[in-house]
């Protein structure tokens, strides 16, 4: 029987991998694939490293190098050039079979014509357990990701989020030290998805295996992962904790594309002064460059009452409100600027309603376009 949730784990992984330990899992040295016959690298000069025990997100649009990547520490590419080492030894040059990497794909990659039981054991065929063990640890797989009961059915007759279930059994069987999703969950619908992804982080958080995933879907690498990196254009744009990434965005992609942001150029003079427009901004640092891009997130900014106070006060009025059901969006003009705001869905203002806008110096957050980003 397994553990309940929150619980040591039990036979299905080792105990010194139950905790981070801070020891790297992955690590990829300046990695750069660049496919035949194609001038632009798909991944350009990856640098980064994935903590034991850490749920990690690659996280970016279509065509970021994100997949690559993952297919990069999988062994199914080689890098054009770099270093990949999984747990200190570099791999670079071994095949999949040689590495202690386990992978779960979008399209389940589940064998059709054996029964749940037998693809889950498969990874076993080749480690010489014997049939007992093979049995005990089938079970306990499927117990942990709520399959029990299914071991006779074929993969035709489950349903997708089920043989997402089974796929998932089958990478944590053979206790490998990482374990990669490749967006796993993207042919989900919505209300399933939000299912899986409650139990995969409560299967990662119990069973201590290090996960990266890859996703385009900004919502999921957020509420997931422990640290995530935002790639786009084959390079890692920047990496750090859900909150640090969404608070503190470092470019002007990683602003944009995660979330919805206000994004307005501003310039400072040779007093140190800052102004975007019309508005004279106070910000928690003063900007090194003389002119640079802003972000401000729609939530740090205040209304009425509560914007009296901040650093950043200005009189603006309403434009436009969007109800969204839980919360409202407001389209508000600041002296020649359109802000995006958000209220609770119970505050009524009508289109050309004046009102008091404000936030903190520390909400302005100095972003660099990606073109002067450094490689």
């Amino acid at each position: 029987m397994s553990p309940d949730v929150g619980s040591p784990v039990g036979d299905l992984v080792p105990p010194d991998r139950v905790s981070r330990s801070g020891r790297s899992v992955v690590e990829l040295v300046g990695v750069s694939k660049v496919y035949p016959n194609t001038r632009d690298a798909a991944v350009a000069d990856v640098t980064l490293t994935v903590e034991e025990g850490e749920f990690f997100a690659l996280l970016g649009p279509s065509g970021s190098g994100k997949t690559t990547t993952l297919r990069m520490i999988a062994g199914f590419e080689r890098p054009t050039v770099g270093c990949v080492r999984l747990a200190g030894r570099d791999v670079t040059k071994l095949p999949p079979y040689k590495r202690d990497v386990n992978t779960v794909f979008q399209n389940y990659a589940l064998f059709p014509h054996m029964r749940v039981a037998d693809n889950v054991a498969y990874p076993l065929k080749f480690r010489s357990v014997g049939k007992a063990e093979t049995a005990s640890r089938v079970s306990e797989a499927l117990d942990r990701v709520g399959m029990t009961g299914f071991e006779r059915r074929l993969p035709h007759q489950l349903s997708g989020g089920q043989r997402q279930r089974v796929a998932l059994a089958r990478a944590l069987i053979s206790r490998p030290a990482l374990v990669l999703l490749d967006e796993p969950l993207g042919a989900l619908d919505l209300k399933l998805r939000q299912s899986m992804q409650l139990m995969l982080k409560r299967l990662q958080r119990e069973v201590g295996i290090t996960f990266v995933y890859v996703t385009h879907d900004q919502g999921e690498a957020l509420a997931m992962s422990d640290r995530l990196a935002v790639m786009h254009d084959g390079r890692i744009h920047q990496t750090g904790a859900p909150d640090e990434v969404y608070f503190r965005p470092k470019t002007t992609f990683v602003a944009s594309f995660i979330g919805k942001t206000n994004l307005v150029d501003a310039e400072r003079d040779a007093t140190g002064a800052v102004r975007a427009g019309g508005l004279a901004l106070r910000l928690a640092t003063t900007p090194a460059a003389e002119q640079f891009k802003v972000s401000i997130r729609p939530e740090s900014i205040l209304l009425a009452e509560a914007a009296e106070g901040a650093a950043n006060t200005f009189d603006g009025i309403v434009r436009e409100t969007i109800f969204l059901g839980s919360e409202r969006e407001l389209i508000v003009e600041v002296s020649g600027q359109t802000l995006l705001a958000k209220a609770a869905s119970n505050v009524v203002l009508e289109a050309g309603t004046p009102i008091r806008v404000g936030w903190p110096a520390e909400a302005c957050v100095v972003v660099v376009d990606p073109a002067e980003q450094a490689p």
